[in-house]
């Protein structure tokens, strides 16, 4: 239950919550808004006994560590799971830093089952390392052609487990098409892939998850992961101007039928 927020610049390894005595480290939080000399632990297990879990490390626009390590739940030999970073930084700045989810120095400890990260900003790149869920969310900073993360992953991630939250917010007031792209990087292995099992459909509009794959599949490796929003039915488009690109009455890239549009 530790609580740290930074309010200045530091250096050293700088923790949520440690045990050097077996216990288990769990519900420790940083929040970090500046750039620290250290490496960064929500949880931080030292001894031999003892595992990570339910902590959080929040990172903040300024929030960096010079490409250092940085873990929401570290254990040296037990489990690290359940563990949730939320990277709200809105910049490149952590493009080469890797930031774990759960770490242990035992080869066969957990440090995946449950631990998520959670993107609430746009332009976020970074390695994000041994996480089971990916969650974004759709606030009033994201805005349509944005992209919310970039970077790699050591693992891949079960469709289910890539999430948007806020989207009926989000999409609420589009008049045709609105799309963000939530990552664009490099291949992310997706189990499962089923764009139109998860789609949903609200009157004239659906909104959903997909990716650059055409195909869906057990596996498929993919570059891009989008949320789109479209008018696919009883759409009536009259350009009062000139213009270019492409122009429609409706669409779908959901596996809607497209139909009573002009």
């Amino acid at each position: 239950n530790g609580n740290v927020a930074t309010t200045t610049s530091g250096t050293g390894d700088l923790y949520g919550g440690t045990s050097t005595l077996g216990n288990t480290t769990n519900h420790n939080t940083v929040t970090l808004s500046h750039t620290w000399g250290g490496n960064i632990y929500g949880g931080y297990t030292q001894s031999t006994t003892g595992d990570s879990n339910y902590n959080t490390l929040v990172l903040n626009p300024n929030g960096n560590n010079g490409n250092r390590y940085m873990y929401a739940g570290w254990s040296n030999q037990g489990n690290a799971t359940h563990n949730t970073v939320v990277l709200n930084t809105g910049t490149t700045a952590l493009a080469a830093t890797e930031i774990y989810g759960g770490f242990s120095n035992n080869s066969s400890a957990d440090v995946i089952t449950g631990n998520t990260l959670k993107v609430t900003s746009k332009s976020n790149s970074t390695q994000f390392k041994n996480f089971e869920k990916l969650e974004f969310e759709l606030n009033s900073g994201i805005a349509s052609g944005d992209t919310m993360l970039g970077g790699d992953s050591n693992v891949g991630f079960d469709w289910s487990n890539i999430t948007v939250s806020k989207a009926d917010e989000w999409r609420s007031g589009a008049t045709g098409t609105k799309r963000v792209t939530l990552y664009a990087g490099n291949p992310l292995t997706i189990r499962n892939y089923d764009p139109v099992a998860t789609r949903h459909v609200d009157g004239d509009f659906e909104y959903g998850l997909l990716t650059d794959v055409a195909n869906s599949g057990a596996s498929v490796t993919a570059n891009r992961i989008y949320f789109d929003v479209n008018k696919f039915q009883n759409g009536n488009v009259a350009p009062t101007t000139s213009g270019a690109g492409p122009l429609y009455g409706g669409t779908s890239t959901l596996g809607n039928t497209t139909h009573h549009n002009t």
